[in-house]
Formats: structure tokens, sequence, C-alpha cells
């Protein structure tokens, strides 16, 4: 029995320190790529007349930080994300068709999530999650825009500040435990913004450093 007890010790303490997750604050920074799958907006204004602009965007890198509140297997945590896209294609359409094109030009996304995250245990350093989030999104375009009837080019810009929209997400990711108060992970999130004038889906693959005090 003694000879058990001496064999089984050392296998309990490596499993209870695999196990033992730091609580608390946590900071964590982010840093990958977006892949945009369509953005649809409406009332571009062209015109004064109603009209739809169908847009193009070529991937982009995106960064953001998060800071959260580490409760052991839940974790709950405010995000700011920011992503940089360049216009692929454009045009705007109205009653008469064809209005405008979008020669070059640029669309900033920038979004303010809370989320919540469930860490799922397992006996190593490696810990997978999953989490849900939701807030406020802004998408700012500029650039030149050529229009279809007169000949001169115009610089465009959102101007007022955009479209402001709800934006959620859905995220799968995993930590690599390195210390007891420094991980490094990856994570996927499936991004999605609705709003009345604009639509925006998007998914991105981050990597992170992740630092509990």
């Amino acid at each position: 029995m003694k000879r058990f007890l001496l064999s089984v010790m050392p296998l309990l303490a490596v499993t209870n320190c695999y196990a033992s997750e730091p609580t608390g604050w946590y900071i964590s920074e982010h840093l990958g790529y977006s892949l945009p799958t369509k953005l649809y907006a409406e009332d571009a204004d062209v015109d004064n007349k109603p009209e739809n602009m169908n847009i193009e965007l070529n991937g982009a890198p995106t960064i953001g930080v998060v800071l959260g509140y580490d409760y052991g297997s839940w974790r709950l945590g405010t995000s700011f994300n920011y992503s940089y896209f360049k216009l692929k294609k454009a045009e705007i359409h109205n009653s008469h068709g064809l209005a405008a094109k979008v020669e070059s030009g640029n669309v900033h996304y920038v979004d303010w999530m809370f989320n919540g995250y469930y860490d799922i245990e397992t006996a190593s350093k490696l810990t997978p999650y999953i989490g849900l989030g939701a807030g406020p999104a802004l998408l700012y375009a500029d650039g030149e825009m050529k229009d279809a009837n007169p000949s001169d080019n115009e610089d465009f810009s959102d101007g007022g500040g955009g479209y402001v929209g709800l934006a959620w997400q859905g995220v799968l990711g995993a930590n690599y435990r390195l210390t007891d108060d420094l991980s490094v992970g990856a994570q996927y999130r499936y991004l999605g913004i609705v709003d009345d004038h604009a639509r925006l889906k998007t998914n991105t693959l981050t990597f992170s450093v992740t630092e509990h005090f």
C-alpha cells in the first residue's frame, strides 16, 4: 500500500498542477488576418436618389485587445478590435441603374465587444475554449469615386461617422500556458455586423499573448 501511494502521489501532483487555472484579471493582445465575405450598404446618397452599394473587399490585418476577469472555467471580458480593408470592387446602383463606381478606397472597421468564454479543462497546459460576444461597431469608408455620367472624379467619405450597427461574434480558440501568469494562443472568430444600412460578415484568425495579474 505504501509503495502504491508513493507511485500515485507524483501523478496527482502533476495533474493538480495542470488543473489549477489562474483566476483574476487578465489582458490579452491579438494580431491576425481577417477575410470578409461581403459588405452591402444602402442609401449611399448619390444624386439624392435611393441606391445601394455592393462592395468586395480584400483581406486585412486586424489587431485587438481584451480586458477580462477569469472565474476559472468561465471568463467575462470586453474587447476592442480594428481592421483596415482595401476595396477590391464597389458599384453604386439606383433606380436608373449604375450611378457610380468606386475606383479606389478603404473601409475601416472598429468594434467594442462584450464577451463570455467557457474554458474546456484538460489534464494539460492546453485549454480549448468557446465564446460569444456582441456590441457596437463602426464602418467608415473613404476613397475616390467616379460618377457614371460626369467624367470628373471626386473624393468621398462617410464623413458623419459612417455606419454604426450591432456586431456579434462566435469564437473558437485555445490557449497554451507557458507560466502561471503567461499564455499564448490562437483564435478563430466569425463576426457579423447588422445595421439598417450596412451588413458585413468576416472570418478572422488571430494569435494572442495573455497575461494574468
